[in-house]
């Protein structure tokens, strides 16, 4: 595998000259990883990200990954605050083939005020993006549309992604969180989202835009809500999965599938639902709690890289709810140790000496 490094002085000072870096075709290179650090001085991630290859396959691919983690958390990891023009409606990040984006954050600083406005495009066959955090992707013009995450290649994945906050306003402004687009290319899949706040000011705002050319689109353990005009929206296309899916709305089981639920507000089910102040881990309370299918075959961690196999049941979402661990157990009798209390025959006190059996044994 061969490594190019980006940021904090390493090889390349910007992303795409990583990327530029690697060979343009990929006939048995292996996998071509190019590791994002957090940004030097000066370093300018208001970039377009273009990751097209050529003869790329499951063996032999690129990866973009950032090296410094998120955690899920806004603002903790790698931001690509994308703000060139977007005149030509081209998207922020454009995914080749077999390629996979994995771990940053996308957004705007300033609102796009012409044409189209999207975030980021599984746009080749085989592309992975995965546990990504888009948010406050906004527009103010006329035409167009705005949209977080878009699929457009045969077997695009997104995993463990969170969308949130978005909005266009003009006439005719089209608001999608997540869109299967209108290529005839089949097998997408949506594993583990999140996405909340999704808002147009003319009654076109939806969570997820699922358009009728796909085929065998399955959309999995993923809570949609928040959407303007609907969450789960569109037809699916020809023999469509939805499964484990939760909405805000009535929409969720609009398709069919099994193990969706519907009219699951937003309140209920994570720490802050608010448009501008989304926090969006889940309540030990919400209905995406064990609401989950079994997907550890595709992956076991969640948005935050928590290990979401540690629990018997999955959690519905790009965010695992893990319960805190309870005290240590020292002496192994069963009960937890705390600062002070019986501890099996023990005492434990703040300070002073240990008594056992009425001695002083310390």
């Amino acid at each position: 595998m061969a490594i190019f490094r980006v940021g904090d002085d390493e090889t390349h000072a910007f992303q795409q000259a990583g990327i530029d870096a690697v060979p343009g075709d990929h006939a048995g290179l292996g996998e071509q990883a190019v590791q994002v650090f957090d940004k030097a001085a000066g370093y300018d991630e208001a970039i377009r990200m273009d990751t097209g290859f050529t003869n790329a396959d499951a063996s032999n691919f690129l990866s973009l990954t950032a090296m410094k983690r998120h955690g899920g958390v806004e603002g903790a990891g790698i931001l690509n605050d994308i703000n060139q023009s977007l005149a030509t409606g081209l998207p922020g990040v454009v995914m080749g083939v077999f390629s996979v984006f994995d771990g940053f954050e996308l957004s705007r600083s300033t609102p796009a005020s012409t044409n189209n406005s999207i975030a980021l495009t599984v746009n080749n066959a085989d592309g992975v993006c995965r546990n990504v955090i888009c948010h406050d992707w906004q527009t103010d013009g006329v035409g167009g549309q705005v949209t977080g995450l878009r699929i457009t290649g045969a077997r695009g994945r997104l995993e463990n992604c969170a969308v949130y906050n978005l909005s266009a306003t003009g006439t005719n402004r089209f608001c999608y969180g997540i869109l299967i687009d209108t290529s005839a290319l089949d097998d997408k899949k949506v594993f583990h989202c999140t996405v909340q706040n999704i808002n147009s000011d003319n009654s076109n705002g939806y969570a997820i835009n699922m358009n009728p050319q796909t085929a065998n689109l399955q959309v999995k353990n993923s809570y949609f809500g928040g959407a303007s005009t609907e969450d789960m929206f569109g037809t699916g296309g020809t023999n469509p999965t939805i499964e484990n899916c939760i909405t805000s709305d009535a929409s969720a089981d609009d398709l069919g599938g099994s193990g969706n639920l519907i009219n699951r507000a937003a309140v209920d089910q994570f720490t802050n639902a608010t448009s501008g102040s989304e926090v969006l881990t889940l309540l030990e309370t919400a209905d995406c709690v064990d609401a989950g299918q079994d997907l550890s075959s595709t992956f076991t961690d969640d948005i935050a890289d928590a290990d979401r196999s540690s629990k018997a049941n999955s959690d519905v979402g790009a965010y695992a709810f893990l319960p805190a661990a309870p005290p240590a157990d020292g002496d192994g009798d069963g009960v937890p140790i705390r600062g002070r209390g019986r501890i099996g025959p023990d005492r434990v006190r703040s300070s002073g000496p240990i008594r056992s059996s009425g001695r002083i044994s310390a």
